[in-house]
């Protein structure tokens, strides 16, 4: 899985070095308030452990950060079905737009909230679409 990613990866860079002139490609990732971004990769656990691949810490994202649980969910790519996002049994629960949800595709512009803790989906590789906000 990650070796399929890597590869594309690749493809994406050596299209831009070939167009030097064009902006870089950007890698999927989930985005805050502030435009902070966070790639995403083959897979990011979020939450307030230290060890998570992005931490929701009250340094970055203030008082709503309370409302993460420690391993809070993960977003993953899926070879069939592109980027989800799975609770991984969080108190406060993972929401897409209005809704709650357990494991969710997830599109370009897509908000993503965690507890109190609002992150946008960014994958410019998809086509754009109307976002769940």
């Amino acid at each position: 899985m990650f070796a399929s990613f890597l590869s594309a990866l690749r493809s994406l860079f050596a299209r831009w070095r070939a167009h030097p002139h064009a902006p870089p490609p950007r890698v999927p990732a989930l985005e805050d308030a502030r435009g902070r971004r966070y790639p995403v990769g083959a897979e990011l656990i979020v939450g307030r452990d230290p060890n998570s691949g992005l931490v929701i810490d009250p340094a970055r994202f203030g008082p709503a950060a309370e409302s993460v649980s420690a391993r809070h969910a993960r977003v993953f790519r899926d070879p069939a079905l592109g980027y989800l996002v799975e609770d991984l049994d969080s108190l406060n629960g993972v929401w897409i737009g209005e809704a709650p949800t357990h494991l969710h595709p997830l599109r370009d512009g897509d908000t993503v909230s965690l507890g109190e803790v609002r992150l946008t989906f960014r994958d410019s590789s998809q086509p754009r679409t109307e976002p769940r906000s």
